[in-house]
């Protein structure tokens, strides 16, 4: 009983300020992803993203080439027993150098496209949010999370037609 009389007077007051709480909040929610897809500033990020990936590619791939006319000329060397043991060592070694650098031409090729997306991304994301925060101002949502959390949710809640339209986007 006593307990009961500590207990009740707590889950009041919790109740209470959960009350007031839900009544000044009101949540938007917003598919950021399709309005970043829908930019015309993102087909030409990715048109930029696509030659500098393909220009990176172009180099690794003449770094496959170089290593594929090693291999032959080695394995020619190889086959017509003309190669001394010194000249095979050196051969090897230089066949794995060229390897080594393939390996780290790939991984550098991969953290540089990495950053390079991200740079490129990095002002259409701000732009979203920015929309994003002067609709949620301007229709008193205290709170905006992405759709893509929630499976179902009210309709009413739902700004991404309003960013959309702040953005300039049909």
């Amino acid at each position: 009983m006593k307990a009961l009389r500590f207990i009740l007077p707590l889950a009041m007051i919790f109740g209470f300020t959960l009350t007031s709480t839900a009544q000044t909040s009101k949540m938007g929610l917003v598919d950021q992803q399709a309005i970043v897809l829908e930019m015309p500033e993102y087909s030409a990020a990715q048109t930029k993203f696509s030659e500098k990936e393909n220009s990176k590619m172009k180099e690794i791939e003449t770094l496959y080439l170089q290593y594929q006319t090693k291999m032959q000329e080695y394995e020619e060397l190889m086959m017509s027993g003309t190669l001394s043991s010194g000249a095979q060592q050196a051969k090897e070694s230089e066949l794995m150098d060229l390897q080594t650098r393939i390996q780290m031409a790939e991984e550098m090729a991969q953290e540089y496209l990495l950053e390079y997306n991200a740079d490129l991304m990095e002002p259409i994301s701000e732009k979203v949010n920015a929309a994003i925060q002067a609709v949620a101002q301007a229709n008193g949502f205290t709170h905006v999370t992405d759709l893509s959390l929630f499976y179902v949710y009210p309709e009413s809640d739902d700004i991404t037609g309003k960013v959309r339209a702040h953005l300039g986007i049909q």
